[in-house]
């Protein structure tokens, strides 16, 4: 077993507003994975949550929800970790919108 995790951090976002995130994914072999916006607070809620079963064709996620609290320093982030066996995994096109 291994782990592994791609973000960005220091995302604001607002209370109210509903985001989406969305990105298009192939993999060597098909994987399943957490896409995630989350906060920067000790629990790190998730503010959008997915977990796709990403494919070896590459096709676009979205997720899309709305956030109930405010945060100068959210995350987004893919968690990779907990393959029983290598892959390789694209990202591309990554948007958080609102």
């Amino acid at each position: 077993m291994w782990a592994a995790m791609v973000g960005q951090s220091g995302i604001a976002v607002a209370a109210g507003k509903t985001y989406r995130l969305s990105f298009k994914a192939p993999a060597t072999r098909t994987v399943k994975i957490r896409s995630v916006v989350q906060g920067s607070g000790e629990t790190h809620t998730a503010i959008v949550d997915g977990y796709p079963e990403v494919g070896t064709g590459s096709r676009t996620y979205a997720y899309q929800n709305t956030a109930k609290t405010s945060d100068r320093e959210a995350q987004v982030l893919f968690q990779l970790g907990g393959a029983d066996a290598p892959y390789t995994l694209c990202l591309d096109d990554i948007l958080l919108t609102d």
